[in-house]
C-alpha cells in the first residue's frame, strides 16, 4: 500500500508500547542518583508524569516520540507533495539555502 512507512512506524510503537507495559519493575534509580547536601527542586514545571506507574511513563514517552515522528513524516510527504505542484524558483532557492 502507499502507506507502509507509517503503518510500519505505527506497528513498531505499538509493539514498544506493548513491551513496555509488561515490564516486571522499574529499573533501580537509587544508584544513579546523585547525592546533594542541598534540597533542589525535582521539576521546574512538573507535568505530572513522574508520579504516574513506571510503564505508563514509557507509555507517555513511547507515544510522545511517535507522534513527534508523525507530524514528521507528514510534514515532509506535503512538503513534496506541494514542491511537485506547484513549479517556482523558490522552491529551489528554499532547498539550496535551507541546508547552509
Amino acid at each position: 500500500s502507499r502507506w507502509w512507512m507509517l503503518e510500519a512506524m505505527i506497528a513498531f510503537t505499538t509493539t514498544v508500547a506493548a513491551a513496555a507495559f509488561t515490564a516486571s519493575k522499574p529499573p533501580s534509580v537509587a544508584l544513579a542518583r546523585p547525592h546533594h547536601r542541598c534540597v533542589r527542586p525535582t521539576a521546574i514545571a512538573p507535568s505530572g508524569v513522574d508520579g504516574l506507574p513506571y510503564a505508563l511513563q514509557q507509555g507517555v514517552v513511547v507515544t510522545a516520540f511517535a507522534g513527534l515522528g508523525t507530524a514528521a513524516f507528514l510534514s515532509a510527504a506535503t512538503y513534496e507533495n506541494v514542491r511537485r505542484a506547484v513549479d517556482s524558483v523558490w522552491w529551489d532557492w528554499w532547498e539550496t539555502w535551507s541546508a547552509a
